[in-house]
């Protein structure tokens, strides 16, 4: 199985209306200096797994945090908003071979202020149950 950070930066880039291009302003696990506008996303703790002797067949409970980074704190707010539509509440959906029983938002998005550039930064922690 893919890290779950790999499947969802694929989902996102499959969401058309978000304009999100990996390594150009979508990134996985280290955020660049430039460009300034990004999403970058992070492996997290997440919950332990549910083992079943059948190991196919445990269920997975990784978390991710996404960031944006913005020159605009309305516009990282509002790239946030939309990124928390396109995943909370997926279901059923096999991505790079793990299937996604769930992913669910585990509070709204927030900001965390702005870096030492005056970028905003908004990040939102995903709760997930893959196979």
């Amino acid at each position: 199985m893919n890290l779950p950070s790999e499947d969802i930066k694929d989902m996102l880039v499959a969401e058309a209306g978000l304009g999100l291009t990996f390594a150009q302003n979508l990134f996985i696990g280290m955020e660049p200096s430039s460009p300034r506008n990004i999403v970058t996303i992070y492996d997290t703790p997440g919950a332990g797994p549910d083992s079943n002797l059948a190991k196919e067949e445990d269920i997975w409970h990784p978390a991710i945090q996404i960031k944006v980074r913005n020159v605009s704190y309305v516009a990282a707010g509002d790239l946030i908003t939309q990124i928390k539509d396109a995943l909370h509440n997926r279901t059923g959906e096999t991505w790079n071979g793990a299937t996604y029983i769930l992913i669910q938002c585990a509070q709204e998005p927030f900001c965390l202020g702005f870096d030492e550039n005056n970028l905003a930064l908004w990040v939102m922690n995903l709760d997930i149950m893959r196979q």
